[in-house]
Parts: structure tokens; sequence; C-alpha cells
């Protein structure tokens, strides 16, 4: 186990800076099992409504079955993705820490807006023939497009993109189905994207109980994540197939360049995205809130990025053929 832990002053720091003067009112408890489309909807145990002087928020604890060492580094796993989607211009949850009732976690405002959250199966069930990819969610678009739903096209197949590239970069292995949302408008009937939820598992996440016991360090074996693990977690991909492994997120950086080739967009996007993500600068924000990062941890995420960027360029550099090219789907 890691000398000192990741963080090391959650508690005064909430105390002090946040808990106090809040007046938090208990509002609801998500019942496990059962959804719900008001603000962010929750299944598990210990996660809590409040309601705050700037509006709903709930309250994550992440006391599952994982140690105290394996939760904070969930805590500076969201804390940190949220940085790092405000680089790369991508909606995401706001969070801020929390000291409630004796335990530490997170609180997340409602991305909701009064609107009701439809997640990703939920969208593309518009139609049973429509496969759970990219493409099917393009499909769908063109469904409810043909129905009367007002959809802008290129605004939903960026997001969908940037949130396939932010989830490669920072190796989401827990990007399932139902955490992964559209906004809709009944009253305008209208979709729009919603705000990234639920990156507590990102940075390899499967593994950082290996990296917590072995104390791996800067030594984690980049090599053995990127290529060989078959990971037990799930990733949102351009092929359909959540189960996230090296082979996927090989194929994944790919279809990334592939397709940045194809469309001016997003080859904007991907260069910009590249060129802004900073890990450094991340933590930096994450630090000024008032923790204390292991900096072990913060050199593996770092590294685990840097070699994920570097495939990307990598493969930017491949020679692609004009009947590669012209065999792409077209997205737009």
């Amino acid at each position: 186990m890691l000398k000192g832990g990741i963080l090391k002053n959650l508690k005064k720091y909430n105390n002090i800076k946040l808990a106090k003067g809040l007046n938090l009112q208990f509002f609801v408890t998500a019942p496990r099992g059962k959804r719900k489309y008001i603000g962010i909807s929750t299944t598990s145990f210990g996660d809590k409504w409040f309601i705050t002087p700037r509006g709903r928020a709930i309250f994550k604890t992440y006391d599952s079955e994982f140690g105290k060492e394996i939760r904070n580094i969930r805590i500076v796993n969201e804390l940190v993705c949220m940085e790092l989607c405000k680089q790369m211009g991508i909606g995401c949850a706001e969070y801020q820490p929390a000291h409630i009732q004796g335990q530490d976690g997170l609180l997340s405002y409602d991305i909701a807006d009064g609107k009701k959250l439809v997640s990703f199966c939920d969208f593309i069930s518009v139609s049973k023939r429509i496969e759970p990819n990219l493409f099917g969610a393009i499909s769908a678009m063109d469904k409810y497009i043909e129905k009367g739903y007002k959809i802008n096209k290129k605004e939903m197949v960026i997001f969908l993109y940037k949130t396939i590239l932010f989830d490669t970069l920072t190796l989401q292995t827990d990007r399932n189905q139902r955490n992964f949302n559209f906004l809709y408008d009944a009253k305008a009937k209208e979709f729009k994207p919603a705000k990234l939820i639920d990156n507590e598992f990102a940075f390899c996440g499967e593994l950082l109980s290996q990296w917590l016991t072995n104390d791996y360090g800067t030594e984690f074996g980049m090599h053995d994540i990127l290529y060989e693990y078959n990971l037990t977690g799930k990733m949102l991909t351009f092929d359909g197939d959540y189960v996230a492994n090296a082979g996927r997120v090989r194929k994944n950086i790919e279809n990334l360049v592939l397709y940045a080739k194809k469309h001016k967009s997003l080859m904007s996007v991907l260069n910009e995205s590249i060129r802004q993500i900073d890990v450094s600068g991340a933590f930096e924000a994450v630090e000024n809130m008032g923790f204390v990062v292991n900096k072990d941890y913060k050199d593996y995420v770092g590294s685990l990025v840097f070699n994920l960027k570097k495939m990307i360029l990598l493969e930017k550099d491949k020679k692609i053929t004009r009947e590669e090219l012209a065999d792409i789907e077209r997205i737009f």
C-alpha cells in the first residue's frame, strides 16, 4: 500500500472550506435498481441528493466494496477528468469535494436542468435494428429528425467523437450505455448532448487496486496496460462492443485518426484536443482545491496519457489509401 495515500487533507479541507455553512438538507436517496430521469440518475448505494444554495446536488461517497485508498483515487480521477474535459471543451458535471455525515465524497450538481436525461441505449431504441455504436447513434438521429425532432446532427457527432477521444486518452473503463446521456426537452422536442458523468474509473481504473497493492509507481508496466491486459470494465467505442481491452484501445485510435482524415472538423477536434490536454495542469487545479495528491500517482497518470497521445500521433503519420478513405461510412 502506498505510504501517505493518495489524498492527505480531504477531511480538513471540507470541514473548513466547503461543508461549513452549506446548510445541506437531505432530499432523496435513489433506490438501487430504479432509474430516475431527474438530475443525475444513480443506482449506487450511498448516493444521496441534497438541496444546496446552488441547487440540487448528488453526494457520491464511493463507499462500495473498495478500501479508502481506492475511494480516494476515484475522487481524484473524477476531479482530474473534470479539468481535462474543460481543456478539451467537453461538457462535464461539476464536482466539489465534500465531507458530509462523516463520509468523504463529491458533490455533483444537477446536469439535467429541468430536462429529461436519456441514456445512450434508450436513445438508440427508436429502432430495433440500430446497433449500439457511433454509427447507430447517427442512424437514430436520422430517425428522430424524420419524426420531427430537433437535432443538430453535426454538434451531436462531434460530441460523440470527442467523448470517444476523451475516453481513449484517459483510458476509461466504465463508460457503459447508461452513464452516457443525452438531454431531451419535451416541450421543444429537442435532443442535445448531456454533460459527462462517472469518470472515477479513468486511467485504467480496473487496475487501480493492483497499482496500490504492488506499489508500481512510475514503473506500472505501461506496455502491459496498453498491449496485453484484458480489462474487465467497459468503454465507449466505434464498434458497439463495450468490453474494454487493449485491442479495442488500439482499434479506437485507428478509427479516431481514420475519420479525422476524412472529415476536417473531426481532424480539428483531434488536433486541438491533443494540443490542449495537459495532465499536470489538471492535477494542479485539483491541488488548488486543497488536495495533496501522491506524486507517483500523478506520474503514472501523466505517463499513461502521454503514451496514448503518442500512439495517436504515430497513427496520424501513417499513410491511408484513397480506397480506405472512400470506404468509410458517411457520418455527416
